[in-house]
């Protein structure tokens, strides 16, 4: 899809101030349950109870004329393989 945006020209809307594009990251969740777990899952305990969840970063293009932003990547932030830690969402976003 970006591709089609900027063979077609549209990313000049874009621009700001003639010169920049904005991009806006950020972390958001879409899933959370106390029993329900994968071996990806991201894990969270707190007073001995363990919560599992998964989260996304997101990345995309922002003007602060337009209301709509253009999503260039969402990257899983999720346990690896063997891992015992989580992931974090500064390796998320390097990736």
């Amino acid at each position: 899809m970006f591709w089609e945006v900027q063979r077609g020209g549209e990313l000049e809307q874009w621009l700001f101030d003639g010169k920049y594009y904005l991009l806006a990251i950020d972390v958001s969740g879409y899933f959370c349950s106390d029993t329900i777990s994968c071996p990806r899952c991201l894990v969270r305990r707190e007073s001995g109870k363990e919560q599992f969840y998964r989260q996304v970063v997101a990345a995309v293009l922002v003007h602060p004329v337009t209301k709509q932003v253009l999503p260039l990547a969402v990257d899983p932030i999720v346990r690896g393989d063997g891992d015992t830690n989580n992931d974090w969402e500064r390796n998320a976003t390097r990736r």
